[in-house]
């Protein structure tokens, strides 16, 4: 493929940004309150302003034909005509009244340079089937550029459950003959609307009527919220909990259908998401005898519909706990699966859209997903992976696994998506790693390896991918492409706790109802994935490829993270740029296996500040669940503002009290562990304090204390600083576990002023092996799930204000070979008193010898004191005022390249004021390169790198 070109639009600079579309002008309040013995009219005015188009190139039976791709803009799709853009635009209209029409204002053209060869649009055909672009003679014969209109008036549609005026631009323009390209740069159109006698509507409630991916679409949409605001009243307060479904006291916005075998297997999962959402169980049985009809599909729908209209709190999630043997599908007419042998179910698809689509205008209001599992024990297993998934934030996570069948337009597909996440608006990924190319064999075998998590105490080992999106052909099994995985590579994938979500675009791979385990299905019922977006019947190629180009607009350009809103936006770009049968066949088919919440980038940086008095801190009731006898690991992030230099008793976690427990202390800047055996203390502390090496207050360190029955262990970042010998087991304290202060609230003035991010207690003495990884992972990011031990994490991630909860709700535990699972009570969650959240942006602390890359530099030296590093405005690295690297600076990017000097790598977290990205290396190169960059290369601040080295 040859390199996309990005062509400017007059006057503007971005590159990559869709058009501009504003309101110039709207009556949409005076005609929305108009009476209903009232009559009149109003309009409102829309500005299309183009930034730009990408041009690019495709080969097809020895022709090279080149094709324009605007962001966020679909393309024609009449077969044979060219291949020009269009953008769908949905502009609010008063739901009061009737569109009467939609006129050109103004236009701006610009002819481009030079003669194309504009592609013609392909026939239709589905995936596996060889695409054939067939130029319409009647057409490309003609000396006129087509479209012969800058836009086309689709008609009234429903969005959102808003009236909008549907309306298709069309942004460019092509003559055939003379091969010349026109881009309308600008344009200004009216839509017209009135309202007669008669014509009045009930205010929408905005908590019931409103749907935020869907309104985000809608042109005036501010408006429209604003004017409903005024006519109409908010949902009432909530009251006791009706008993019965058909009830609008009901409040939830997260719905789990199953049935009443199943449901025992959702309480953990329905107790945790409580801290979240307000979950409403509905069970099959109830929903049938509330909402009768024909059959158990219309039944749920009917109830999605009336909760979603009614309810005090609507729904946004649903969960359809059961495979289709216990919940069932809904079946629709399918033109893809209508030849001979197509079976089961020739002649129909299986489509979970519809209970998305509340409206039956095509536009999901819902976000359903569906956990495939018929017994107790699979729906646990699928509750637990979802509930582990939402806390995992190391490095891989920031990286995007692109794969594709391997053919010029599909890898074209990918190349774009690729340009797109490395372009300007990339935000959020520091790697778009592309898996695809010459040698299939090999880069499936890569992909496996991407995939499967390996060792995590050697980054150049790590493996794992946050989002993995394929595009290209699909089975019941497969990804059916040379580098593609079957059910079996995925059954034996290794990826521990680091599962990716899945974007699947191509043909059946979510066939749930085929007569035996899908592909899609497999992810999920083995553990391998949080969340799986694919089609339940063959799909067509043309309309997949703008697909999943919109699903990335989603992720890229608007930052949605969670698979159901980037499902969401990307089917409502879709139809909003394509109204062809083509397209409403694809949207229906796709569907989610796994959790709807599941969010790619949801891991929070906050931490609790504590005050420095003895009514700043968080408690943990006492529980034997957090007992420590004989042996306990107590870890803890924490950075202190400043030092009590006269109290050496100061305690940051602590279960202490009269001649019994444990603490982990730092007063006077040093470092404690302390445990009671007998009646006597006993201290992993310095012989002689006054020569002790010391903590520095405002700088984060990750403090470690153990106990194994025979000797006390003190670890700061990893590295032991001091030991004692002594034998026995800990005198247990019956009062609360505590942060920030001493437990005893007898004993005043033992406090912590600081921030506190996360605190784990383990009922087992850690191995320093174990606690760097720890460290290296960003706090147990990737080792709670295999280890036994955990007595409770809390991640002090929550936000909020004071007395909220300090959560423990992300105890999710397997043992080693995932036989059993366990989850931890929310019951260990705590409070916080007098303290605050704070965000924070936790760097690691990099210490050990290091070479700089010749390229840009080429000192070698040993860095281990994060406070003489810093960053300058021009990009240099400094040490001590002495200048280390230098960067490659690029027009949207600083890039720094680091090598370690024993050629071990380890990952770097790059902090620089509020913004914080991780780097690190990726390719088989033996000189490994850490590469970042940062949105603004401006300021200047002190810069902490934090990782590990061999």
């Amino acid at each position: 493929m040859e390199k996309r070109t990005w062509i400017s639009a007059s006057g503007k600079t971005d590159i990559g940004k869709e058009a501009d579309k504003s309101i110039a002008k709207t009556d949409y309040s005076k005609v929305r309150s108009l009476g209903v013995d009232d009559q009149g009219g109003g309009a409102t005015i829309v500005t299309y302003e183009l930034t730009g188009a990408w041009m690019d190139e495709l080969e097809y039976r020895g022709n090279v034909y080149d094709l324009i791709d605007i962001p966020s803009a679909g393309v024609h799709t009449q077969p044979g005509h060219p291949a020009v853009p269009q953008e769908g635009l949905f502009v609010a209209v008063p739901p009061n009244a009737k569109v009467t029409g939609v006129k050109l204002l103004k236009e701006a053209d610009r002819e481009l340079d030079g003669k194309y060869n504009l592609i013609p649009v392909a026939e239709p055909a589905i995936e596996g089937q060889a695409e054939v672009y067939k130029p319409d003679p009647g057409i490309y014969g003609k000396d006129a550029f087509v479209p012969d209109q800058p836009f086309e008036f689709v008609g009234e549609k429903r969005v959102s459950g808003r009236l909008v005026a549907h309306i298709l631009v069309f942004p460019a323009k092509y003559n055939p003959q003379t091969g010349k390209v026109v881009l309308v740069e600008r344009m200004e159109l009216e839509v017209t609307y009135d309202t007669k006698p008669g014509m009045d509507c009930v205010p929408m409630k905005r908590g019931q009527a409103s749907n935020a991916i869907l309104d985000s679409l809608i042109l005036d949409a501010g408006t429209a919220f604003e004017t409903e605001d005024k006519l109409g009243a908010d949902a009432d307060a909530k009251a006791a909990e009706p008993k019965k479904l058909k009830d609008p006291g009901n409040h939830g916005d997260f719905v789990i259908v199953t049935t009443g075998d199943l449901k025992d297997a959702f309480k953990n999962f329905i107790d945790i998401r409580n801290l979240d959402h307000t979950v409403k169980l509905a069970l099959l049985d109830d929903i049938k005898k509330e909402f009768p009809a024909t059959g158990d599909d219309v039944s749920i729908k009917d109830f999605l519909t009336y909760a979603y209209n009614n309810w005090a709190l609507r729904p946004k999630w649903v969960i359809l706990g059961g495979d289709v043997d216990k919940i069932p599908t809904h079946h629709t007419a399918c033109a893809t699966w209508n030849d001979p042998g197509d079976e089961p179910h020739h002649g129909l698809m299986a489509s979970d859209h519809y209970y998305a689509d509340i409206s039956g205008d095509i536009l999901p209001e819902l976000l359903v997903g569906r956990f495939p599992a018929s017994d107790v024990d699979t729906m646990k297993k699928i509750c637990v992976r979802a509930l582990a998934f939402g806390r995992h934030g190391s490095q891989w996570r920031d990286v995007i696994m692109l794969t594709t069948y391997q053919r010029n337009d599909y890898e074209q597909c990918k190349d774009a998506i690729a340009v797109a996440i490395d372009g300007e608006k990339r935000k959020d990924y520091n790697a778009a790693l592309k898996y695809y190319g010459s040698d299939p064999a090999a880069t499936k075998a890569k992909i496996i390896e991407r995939l499967n998590e390996r060792d995590n105490h050697n980054v150049a080992k790590n493996g794992g991918a946050d989002i993995v999106n394929y595009r290209g052909h699909g089975s019941q099994t497969a990804w059916q492409a040379s580098n593609g995985l079957n059910i079996n590579d995925v059954t034996n994938l290794k990826t521990g706790s680091k599962t990716p979500l899945v974007l699947s675009i191509c043909c059946l791979n979510n066939f749930i109802d085929w007569t035996g385990p899908c592909f899609g299905e497999t992810w999920i019922s083995k553990l391998k994935s949080a969340g799986f977006w694919g089609a339940s019947r063959p799909s067509y190629t043309a309309v997949n490829h703008k697909f999943d180009k919109f699903l990335w607009e989603g992720i890229i350009n608007e930052r949605y993270t969670g698979i159901g809103e980037i499902a969401q936006y990307g089917t409502a770009k879709l139809w909003q740029n394509d109204t062809s049968d083509l397209a409403k066949q694809n949207i229906k088919m796709y569907l989610l296996l796994g959790d709807p919440t599941a969010d790619a980038k949801k891991v929070k940086n906050y931490s609790v500040s504590f005050k420095g008095n003895d009514g700043s801190y968080a408690s943990v009731s006492n529980s034997p669940d957090i007992a420590t006898a004989k042996e306990i690991t107590v870890e803890v992030m924490m950075r202190a503002e400043s030092f009590n230099g006269g109290n050496w008793q100061d305690a940051v976690v602590s279960k202490h009290g009269p001649e019994s427990g444990w603490e982990l202390r730092v007063g006077e800047a040093i470092p404690r562990m302390m445990v009671t055996i007998g009646k006597t203390h006993y201290y992993a502390q310095p012989d002689d304090p006054s020569k002790s090496p010391k903590l520095k207050a405002k700088r984060w360190y990750h403090l470690a204390g153990t106990f194994d029955g025979k000797i006390i262990k003190m670890y700061v970042d990893g590295e032991l600083w001091f030991s004692k010998s002594v034998k026995g087991n800990i005198t247990q304290y019956n009062g609360d576990l505590v942060f920030a202060k001493n437990a005893n609230p007898e004993w005043d003035k033992r406090w912590f002023q600081g921030d506190i991010a996360s605190v784990a207690l383990w009922n087992k003495a850690r191995s320093q092996k174990e606690i760097q990884g720890d460290i290296f992972d960003n706090i147990l990011a990737d080792e709670i799930d295999r280890h036994n031990g955990l007595l409770g994490y809390w991640a002090m991630n929550e936000g909020g204000e004071e007395g909220a909860i300090v959560s423990d709700k992300f105890n999710v535990l397997y043992d080693q070979v995932q036989t059993s699972i366990n989850i931890l009570s929310v019951t260990n969650s705590g409070r916080i008193h007098k303290a605050s959240w704070q965000k924070q942006h936790l760097n690691f602390y990099f210490t050990g010898q290091y070479t700089c890359g010749t390229k840009y530099g080429g000192t070698t030296g040993t860095w281990h004191d994060a406070s003489n590093l810093e960053i300058k405005s021009d990009g240099d690295i400094t040490y001590a005022g002495k200048t280390l690297v230098k960067p490659l600076i690029e027009a949207n990017r600083i890039a720094w390249c680091i090598e370690d000097g024993n050629d071990s790598e380890g990952a770097i977290e790059l902090m620089l004021g509020s913004d914080s990205r991780y780097f690190w290396p990726e390719g088989d190169q033996t000189c490994r390169l850490f590469q970042g960059w940062i949105r603004d290369k401006g300021p200047s601040g002190p810069l902490d790198f934090r990782g590990k080295t061999n």
